[in-house]
């Protein structure tokens, strides 16, 4: 209905005409006129005022979902670090088998007489060495040769150091 008469007047001050309402005088018609105009701008001002809250809203609304978003990704992260660990952990980590050793069955006898059973060689019992590297009690003290004493001297480099640090020694505590 404002609307309406705002055209109505809108239109009455472009043509220049008093409008053909019996009450309405000029004044009253701009009075009007200013009153709508307040209205509208009134209008406009609360148009303007939801659009920002809508604006914000949406913005909050995404950002709360991207939170989400986020939070579930983490939750994601954390399981599947979790079964890793699990995986990592448990069940068999790979069972050390010994090797199978297979014995020779038994030669069996088959049902015809003809055939002679394998005659099966004895070998003779030889002695084995079961540690290779140790040697024999003969050889096992030997006294050492008078040619070869200064070879088995033991580390002669280290005493002959040993005394001259001792002369050292000697000669500073002199000097001092």
């Amino acid at each position: 209905d404002l609307q309406v008469k705002f055209q109505n007047y809108k239109e009455c001050l472009r043509n220049q005409k008093v409008c053909e309402q019996p009450n309405a005088t000029a004044s009253n018609s701009i009075f009007e006129i200013n009153k709508l105009k307040a209205q509208l701008q009134e209008k406009d001002d609360t148009i303007r005022h939801l659009h920002a809250e809508k604006d914000i809203l949406a913005n909050t609304h995404l950002r709360t979902t991207s939170l989400e978003k986020i939070a579930i990704q983490k939750a994601e992260i954390a399981t599947l670090k979790a079964e890793a660990i699990g995986k990592k952990n448990s069940g068999p980590t790979g069972t050390h088998t010994k090797p199978k050793v297979t014995f020779l069955e038994p030669h069996r006898t088959s049902p015809r007489s003809t055939q002679k059973p394998p005659v099966q060689h004895k070998k003779p019992t030889v002695p084995v060495n079961m540690f290779p590297k140790a040697k024999h009690a003969t050889e096992a003290h030997k006294p050492i040769p008078k040619r070869n004493t200064q070879n088995h001297n033991p580390l002669p480099a280290k005493s002959v150091k040993a005394r001259r640090a001792t002369n050292y020694y000697r000669i500073y505590m002199l000097i001092s």
